[in-house]
């Protein structure tokens, strides 16, 4: 009787495991070993893996600080570790230390340590927007000056002006526009209460952004100088009347005798826009070196 209940508890065992394999290994997790390291384990973090059950804390506890790398060993050798521990301290002690195991955790990525690399396109980028700029601003006859108002019911409120203008002769571009102004122009009241003010120069001539086949390496089409628009000095008239008179010969047809205003822009801030709408700031000494 006792040879026939033993075999039907064998197969009671088998059939038990059988359901907790089903139940159970469709709900455990997949893992990947992202990186296999082998450490070179001592008795002390030994006894350490042993009560720790969390496969975050491994990591931390396989610091090897007293000898390099080893290779993995066959999982036999782990049998004959466990033998080991059995033996006697005097044998253990001439061992320096146990099998290394081989462990998968995820490693954190050490992009963000590394330091970037030189970003030599976007100081060839902002070379070129500056050229542009100076392009911009020497061969573009016309700009739109904005003041704040002073004028009623509109006091405080942005207000442009389409001037015409010139940063100097056709060989000598400055880089500051120059403009010749009427005392009765309304900007003028403007500029007397608040000389700042910016002035936006785009090719009117020509649709760079035509010829965009990049997003990354859009052309500039804007050009804003920001900055106070103050009256040519003496010493700097001559100069101011051949940039205008050599672009714009009608003014030479002005009468002197209506006070007309030589003004330039003392530029203190340079964007320039792309034709996607995204403005960029200039460096003053690039955009005066360009």
């Amino acid at each position: 009787m006792s040879v026939c209940f033993f075999p039907s508890r064998i197969a009671a065992f088998v059939c038990l495991l059988c359901v907790f394999a089903c139940t159970w290994l469709p709900h455990s997790r997949s893992y990947v070993i992202v990186n296999s390291v082998s450490w070179s384990v001592t008795n002390e973090v030994e006894e350490e893996l042993d009560s720790s059950s969390t496969e975050d804390a491994l990591p931390a506890l396989l610091e090897d600080t007293i000898s390099i790398w080893k290779q993995s060993y066959p999982a036999s050798a782990f049998k004959e570790d466990r033998e080991t521990k059995t033996r006697p301290a005097s044998d253990r002690s001439k061992q320096i230390s146990s099998p290394s195991r081989m462990f998968s955790y995820k490693r954190e990525s050490n992009v963000g340590t590394e330091s970037p690399s030189p970003p030599q396109a976007a100081v060839a980028r902002h070379q070129k927007m500056a050229r542009s700029a100076r392009v911009l601003a020497h061969h573009s006859k016309w700009g739109f000056l904005a003041t704040v108002s002073t004028q009623d019911l509109i006091v405080g409120v942005p207000f442009g002006h389409v001037l015409l203008i010139s940063d100097g002769p056709i060989d000598n571009g400055t880089g500051d526009p120059f403009i010749y102004a009427s005392p009765k122009a309304s900007f003028i009241s403007d500029l007397l209460k608040n000389p700042v003010a910016s002035l936006t120069i785009a090719d009117l001539d020509a649709d760079v952004c035509k010829s965009i086949t990049e997003e990354d390496d859009p052309q500039t089409a804007v050009l804003t100088l920001t900055g106070q628009m103050v009256t040519v000095q003496p010493e700097e008239v001559d100069f101011a009347k051949k940039a205008l008179f050599s672009r714009h010969p009608v003014m030479r047809k002005l009468s002197p005798i209506a006070g007309w205003l030589l003004m330039k822009m003392k530029t203190e801030h340079v964007h320039v826009t792309d034709c996607y709408g995204k403005a960029f700031t200039i460096k003053m000494e690039d955009y005066y070196r360009a």
